[in-house]
């Protein structure tokens, strides 16, 4: 109730988040599709040359550099471009060696206290992020420092089923603490009137919504848990009530279970759509 593991689970997020240091590949492979995915909701959001705008959740840059961000606002426009782990604004940095990309600056900050004036963005956009947020908060604060009409855009993954055969089998050991609250696992994922909700609340008007599916593929038991489990943590918050030491030996028992997973099922039957949502609105 006084949210200490809420709060614990997102500084878990952020400091997994610093130490990948390989990050976008391990990205690449597991969500195929992502690269496209960045660039058609890049087009979707409306985001023009010459535009001041505030990327939230940047990490390394996929969408700022190569997702096509800096390059569609153009050296007449600006990108500032937040995150809250430091380490990841490290290698996003490292892109602009040379003095490439003058327009593009980045900064620390986490999406529920943003450190700029009122309406000073003509859009506020990010992928992936909002689901590691209070996007309640974020929400309001992205809202906040937007110009009236000015655009605000989230594209984000929603919750899935888990009764794949599969995936059961690999996260068993999550299913079964989860079972003994007598519920399912606990994730960050919102479900799909959430956010709609959220930018409504927050006061945006015009909202759109478009729905869109894409592939996660589970191929490497290390990297996987890596990633899944450690780096964006879907399980994070049914974990963060584990003793440190319990928590590492569960992680052992699913890349273990990984293991035979990935020898008795084939490739494409470790294959899981995830339903993810473009949503934007105008600022009044």
């Amino acid at each position: 109730d006084a949210g200490y593991f809420q709060q614990r689970a997102s500084l878990l997020h952020i400091s997994q988040f610093s130490f990948f240091n390989d990050y976008e590949q391990l990205a690449a492979e597991i969500w195929p599709e992502s690269g496209s995915v960045r660039r058609r909701f890049l087009d979707w959001a409306g985001i023009k040359p010459g535009m001041r705008v505030l990327e939230l959740g940047c990490g390394s840059g996929p969408f700022t550099f190569e997702g096509g961000l800096a390059d569609r606002v153009g050296p007449e426009g600006r990108v500032i471009a937040v995150d809250p782990s430091a380490g990841m604004l490290a290698r996003a940095r490292s892109k602009q060696q040379g003095g490439a990309y003058p327009w593009v600056e980045f900064r620390q900050a986490r999406a529920e206290q943003l450190p700029f004036e009122e309406k000073s963005f003509d859009a506020v956009i990010g992928v992936g992020f909002l689901q590691f947020t209070d996007y309640r908060a974020a929400l309001r604060e992205m809202s906040r420092v937007t110009r009236p009409g000015g655009i605000v855009a989230s594209f984000h993954p929603l919750q899935y089923d888990y009764d794949v055969p599969f995936f059961r089998e690999w996260f068993r050991p999550v299913f079964q603490l989860a079972g003994k609250r007598g519920d399912a696992p606990k994730n960050f994922i919102m479900i799909t009137d959430d956010a709609s909700e959220a930018f409504e609340a927050a006061g945006l008007v015009q909202i759109e919504i478009e729905n869109y599916g894409f592939p996660m593929v589970f191929h490497d038991p290390e990297k996987i848990v890596n990633l899944f489990i450690c780096g964006v943590g879907l399980f994070q918050e049914e974990l963060a009530n584990l003793p440190w030491k319990a928590r590492e030996e569960l992680l052992d028992e699913l890349k273990e279970n990984g293991d035979q997973v990935c020898w008795k099922y084939p490739p494409e039957d470790r294959i899981v759509y995830v339903p993810s949502q473009y949503v934007k609105g105008l600022a009044l």
